[in-house]
Parts: structure tokens; C-alpha cells; sequence
């Protein structure tokens, strides 16, 4: 019997795909298909603690036999893992835009790519419209609570929609998470953080081309308890970030509270982009302090496509 298999970005796999992949894979199973969740990059602080003790079930490796691919968190074929036939492609799940024409050209209305919060409210709502919502594992629906809290910044974030609301309202009943998780969940995500900056970087960093330009640009992103404690390691930060294969480059840095956000940079053309963008400065250590303003790096992917480069 021929396999579904359900796969994320190739570079790394943040909570939302990782629940996207592991819930889509129950709901396939559960429907009476063999599916696979095959994630090829590194695991992301954003997992937390979430994961600990449990067994996801997931491959490193793409199977030889398969019938088709689902594709969630992600649209763009270039972030695909080579193993991926885009003729094979049959379901398409992302909340990132750019490539929703390509895809309903190609696969019509099994192309679910939309303008919310997480995708993993997406996979929800494909549970709740097969009618197995109610059968859902714990495993399955505490990862997705946790990727929508990850995604809409705790619902502070400006793409938070009402269906990331309910979805995770409705959710909540087939949890078996703790009163104060959301706080237990931060608390590992800023715990592996700190306990490895470098990777921790590496492994939540995108490389964007810049439209009409030979260019690249290096988007960094993490979300701390405190990100002027992150800020005081900003020479790892440039030196991470630096050495990703382009002059361009930034790191996007939001408080969980939602009062704080940064841009860091030492690139001058990335500074000015920003600048002109969001309106404003960058200190002498290339450090810009927009305050409340929640910037998610979707947007600023959004933005290089509307705004010049320089």
C-alpha cells in the first residue's frame, strides 16, 4: 500500500510544522489512509518541552514508496526537500503568501493557503470538517494548541484571526495540558534558547531573495521572555548570521508579553530597508527599538515584495 507523505521546510521544523505534520498524519490514519510524517531539518526551539517524553513517530528520511505528498507550513518549492515531486504534490497547507496562484493552477481546491495566524489551524479545521474532531489524540491537540499560542504571539500578533481564536478554543477540550502551560511552555523555549544561541539561531533563520535583485536576505527570529538579555550576545548574533551566505541580514526579535520588539543589524542596506519600512532608527550597535509594535518575519517577507530594496 502506497503512502501519503505529510513533509515540512527542508532547513528546519518549528511547532507549527511539526503539529501541522504530526496531526495531518492522525487525521489521514484515521480516515483509513497510510501516512508518514517526514521531517528532513532540525527540530527548533519553539518545540519546547512539548515533545519530551513522548513518542511523535515522524522519519528523517523520505520513504521510496510513495502515492503522494501533503505539504504544510510552507509553499514555496525552493524550500522543499529534494525528495519532493511537485507533480506528486495532492494537498497543499500554508499560511505564508506568495504562492496561492501557483498552486490553485496546479491543484485546485486542495490548495488551503490563507492569510491567518498558524497553519495548524488549518489542519484543525480539516479535522473538524471530516467529522473526526472529537477523536483527535491529546498529543495531536496539544501541539497544535501550542503552535497557534507560538504563531499569533500568544494572540498579540497582527495576523491573528478569529479562527485561530476558536480553533484554539475548541481545542482546549481534547488537551491534557497543565492550567499554567502557556507560561511552562515559554519558560523552555527561552531555557533553549540560552542554552544554545548559536543553533538556536541557525535553526529559526530564513534566506529570502530580494525581488529584482541578485540579493538575499538573512531573517532571523526568535521570541524571549527578554530580548534585551538575547541583545547583550549580539556579537553571536552577527556572527551567526553574518556567515549565511549573505551581506544582507537581521535578526527579528519579539518579547512573549508582547510590549518589545527589535530589529538587529549591522548591514546598512538592511538598516535603510527597515527604516523606511517601519520608520526607525538604528543605534551605533544596530540595535532599533520598535516597542509594542508586533513584527512577525512574515511580514517582512511581505514587504520585500512591496518596497524597493534601498
Amino acid at each position: 500500500m502506497n503512502k501519503t507523505i505529510i513533509t515540512v521546510e527542508k532547513s528546519f521544523c518549528d511547532i507549527d510544522s511539526l503539529a501541522c505534520a504530526v496531526a495531518y498524519k492522525e487525521l489521514l490514519e484515521k480516515s483509513g489512509k497510510k501516512a508518514v510524517a517526514f521531517i528532513p531539518g532540525e527540530l527548533n526551539y519553539s518545540v519546547g518541552n512539548l515533545v519530551e517524553g513522548t513518542e511523535l513517530k515522524i522519519k528523517k528520511t523520505c520513504p521510496d514508496d510513495t502515492d503522494n505528498f501533503v505539504i504544510v507550513d510552507v509553499s514555496n518549492p525552493e524550500k522543499f526537500h529534494s525528495s519532493v515531486d511537485l507533480d506528486k504534490v495532492s494537498e497543499v497547507f500554508d499560511h505564508h503568501p506568495g504562492f496561492e496562484k501557483f498552486w490553485a493552477d496546479k491543484i485546485g481546491n486542495n490548495s488551503h493557503i490563507e492569510p491567518i495566524g498558524a497553519c495548524a489551524t488549518l489542519i484543525w479545521e480539516a479535522f473538524v470538517r471530516s467529522g473526526l474532531g472529537k477523536t483527535i489524540s491529546p498529543q495531536s491537540a496539544n501541539l497544535l494548541s501550542a503552535a497557534i499560542v507560538s504563531n499569533t504571539r500568544n494572540f498579540k500578533a497582527p495576523n491573528t484571526s478569529t479562527r485561530d481564536h476558536t480553533a484554539f478554543d475548541q481545542l482546549k477540550s481534547y488537551t491534557n495540558l497543565s492550567e499554567n502551560w502557556v507560561e511552562n511552555y515559554y519558560t523552555a523555549c527561552e531555557e533553549k534558547i540560552l542554552a544554545d544561541l548559536e543553533n538556536t539561531i541557525r535553526h529559526d533563520t530564513k534566506i529570502e531573495q530580494i525581488p529584482n535583485q541578485n540579493q538575499t536576505l538573512v531573517i532571523g527570529q526568535l521570541e524571549t521572555a527578554n530580548p534585551k538579555e538575547i541583545l547583550k550576545q549580539a556579537e553571536t548574533i552577527e556572527k551567526v548570521l553574518s556567515l549565511m551566505g549573505s551581506n544582507h541580514w537581521m535578526l527579528n526579535l519579539t518579547s512573549l508579553s508582547g510590549q518589545e520588539n527589535y530589529f538587529f543589524s549591522k548591514d546598512p542596506e538592511t538598516q535603510i530597508f527597515l527604516q523606511a519600512w517601519q520608520g526607525v532608527g538604528f543605534s551605533s550597535d544596530g540595535i532599533a527599538n520598535l516597542g509594542d509594535k508586533m513584527i512577525i518575519r512574515k511580514l517582512i517577507v511581505k514587504e520585500l515584495d512591496l518596497r524597493p530594496w534601498k
